[in-house]
């Protein structure tokens, strides 16, 4: 059973999943406008579309505890720095 909460520019919508888990999953309310971004940025957007399109979030948290931005941040629970550390991402 799906359910909609929220308001704003996304709806969060929950539901079951197998073994009695819950899980959930964001939905925008706007229609996609291209025009905001530039070439490289539609170009990234594609990239990490394509390459998590057939990942489960625990795969997505897996894959993000590799990267160097978590390893150097986790310990103290720091903010990550997308500036810092953007660059250096293994996973795409």
């Amino acid at each position: 059973m799906y359910k909609a909460v929220g308001e704003g520019e996304l709806v969060k919508v929950k539901h079951e999943e197998s073994g009695g888990y819950e899980g959930s999953y964001f939905e925008p309310r706007l229609t996609f406008n291209e025009l905001l971004f530039d070439q490289f940025e539609l170009e990234i957007m594609k990239k990490v579309s394509s390459e998590f399109k057939y990942l489960n979030a625990t795969e997505i948290t897996n894959l993000s505890h590799k990267e160097l931005a978590w390893v150097n941040n986790s310990q103290e629970k720091k903010l990550i720095s997308y500036k810092d550390f953007a660059f250096y991402l293994k996973a795409i």
